[in-house]
């Protein structure tokens, strides 16, 4: 039983936590235009008209049209139920047209959204922030953990009067940005 524990690989597990700062230099908007009508055509049109403007705002303000684009369509009629007459009553069709822009230059991002709502945009969603060296600053944040990881090894092999040995399992994950 002696022999058995000796052939076991003694190991010290550790975890080691590293970050990078950087400045964005990437902004995506999620916007909608949503429009309501008893005449579903009249309200598709509605949410066209608002979707050129935005793109055409877009162009003039020196993004590149392949950074915008329709994400989504939504059609659907909506009822209200009338309790005198125990049914659904039909009221007139929800149409909303889902938008998308990376904006690449930050500068701009206030007068996307400013000209966003004046052309009748009214949905827009906080800006994802990012930067375009994301997949760099990632793998400078591993090393950083990656110091910090044999940092936390060394610490616990010193306290127990143990040497190390050579690495036998890396597992990278929790990367967030």
């Amino acid at each position: 039983l002696a022999a058995l524990a000796d052939e076991q690989p003694r190991t010290i597990s550790v975890s080691g936590t590293g970050t990078v700062d950087a400045k964005p230099d990437i902004a995506r908007l999620r916007l909608a235009v949503q429009r309501r009508d008893l005449n579903m055509q009249t309200a598709r049109d509605a949410t066209v008209k608002v979707s050129q403007d935005f793109i055409a705002l877009c162009k003039r303000l020196g993004i590149k049209e392949s950074k915008v684009r329709t994400a989504g369509l939504t059609i659907q009629p909506e009822y209200r139920w009338d309790q005198k007459e125990n049914q659904q009553v039909f009221t007139g069709f929800f149409v909303q047209r889902q938008l998308q822009v990376e904006i690449n230059d930050l500068d701009k991002l206030g007068n996307v959204i400013e000209g966003a709502i004046d052309a009748g945009v009214n949905e827009v969603s906080p800006p994802a922030l990012d930067s375009s060296k994301a997949k760099e600053l990632n793998r400078d944040a591993l090393a950083a953990a990656t110091e910090d990881a044999k940092a936390n090894a060394e610490r616990i092999a010193k306290s127990l009067g143990v040497r190390l040995g050579p690495v036998r399992t890396v597992v990278a994950n929790g990367a967030m940005p």
